[in-house]
């Protein structure tokens, strides 16, 4: 791994809605609750902890050219994340993420729609060559679609960068399945890992983690972090 260059990020990026029930969940009906708004994509969100914590990032992505696309872009360079080479589609709608949690917090429905992510195509990565020869190291979410997965691992093959991946949800893990020789360090949660292991339940405690993320080093991987959120993580 080179030791100058920036992390190059790859992801989808947009706005967060999530409401909170007060009381038990009405369906078809308005609950009174809290709804909190925030900046999310799981490949945005880590670029800006990068940043924050003092790591050159630079991010790819797709926004539109609304409000929501100008207010993710101005907020992640806010944060230190260069976003100079982030696509702006003339007329697209930026990605976003809305959820209903009941009353204790735990997600009960939600609808995701990152269409945009169509945009960021393996021609986009082709003309972005470069910058894969410059970075020391390529974090990759899953939300982009297969044909540009596929291209990103070639890159980062050629340049002979390391490249971690999140798997972003259970659906999205399945596109990597056949290329986790290809990955440097992957961090899934426990429900990513029946995707990733053919696990026939979710490797939520600390000795089922630990045997995933063996399954993962096995299967082609240096690195494997499965995390069980308040439970910590096995590495």
């Amino acid at each position: 791994m080179r030791e100058d260059g920036y992390v190059l990020v790859i992801g989808a990026a947009g706005l967060d809605i999530k409401g909170r029930s007060h009381t038990a969940l009405q369906m078809a009906a308005s609950n009174p609750g809290h709804i909190r708004n925030s900046f999310g994509g799981v490949g945005r969100n880590i670029a800006e902890n990068l940043a924050r914590l003092e790591v050159e990032t630079m991010l790819l992505t797709a926004v539109g050219d609304d409000t929501s696309g100008d207010l993710l872009l101005a907020h992640s360079a806010a944060a230190g994340v260069d976003v100079t080479h982030v696509l702006q589609v003339e007329g697209g709608r930026s990605g976003s993420y809305v959820a209903v949690l009941d009353e204790d917090g735990d997600l009960s429905v939600a609808v995701s729609d990152y269409e945009i992510m169509q945009h960021l195509d393996a021609a986009f990565f082709e003309e972005h060559t470069r910058l894969f020869d410059h970075a020391r190291m390529i974090v990759l979410d899953l939300n982009l679609y297969p044909e540009a997965i596929a291209k990103v691992i070639d890159l980062a093959k050629q340049f002979h960068v390391p490249l971690c991946v999140d798997p972003t949800s259970p659906s999205h893990a399945a596109k990597i399945c056949n290329d986790l020789h290809h990955v440097y360090l992957m961090m899934p949660n426990a429900s990513e890992t029946m995707t990733l292991c053919g696990l026939s339940a979710p490797a939520n405690d600390l000795d089922t983690a630990i045997s995933a993320a063996k399954q993962l080093v096995a299967s082609g991987l240096e690195i494997a972090i499965v995390t069980l959120g308040e439970k910590g993580l096995a590495y």
